[in-house]
């Protein structure tokens, strides 16, 4: 049951993150943050297929390629929320946007 659960909400994940990054593009492509959420939501869609084809993987190979997969969102999506919030915010934070981002490709 619990992996059921997991399965569904991972699913649940993959289009919800993809649908509300495109509609919030949409609405104002030219809008920083918009832009930025859109990149927060794409870095989410990436860790999540990658996790749900882990999930759904049937030998140890292939779920550590999807691995890498996932830690290839997972990285971005801390520092691009810190960037979207400084944005949404109006609190420019420019040497720790930097540092982040230096880490985040490091």
């Amino acid at each position: 049951m619990a992996l059921v659960l997991l399965k569904l909400s991972t699913v649940l994940t993959v289009i919800l993150a993809p649908s509300l990054g495109v509609f919030t593009l949409w609405r104002n492509p030219r809008n920083p943050v918009n832009r930025l959420w859109f990149a927060t939501s794409l870095a989410v869609t990436v860790w999540s297929v990658g996790y749900l084809l882990a999930i759904f993987a049937t030998d140890a190979s292939a779920a550590r390629l999807y691995l890498r997969l996932v830690y290839a969102g997972a990285t971005f999506i801390p520092i691009l929320y810190f960037h979207f919030l400084t944005r949404f915010l109006l609190k420019p934070r420019a040497a720790l946007l930097v540092v982040g981002y230096a880490g985040a490709t490091a």
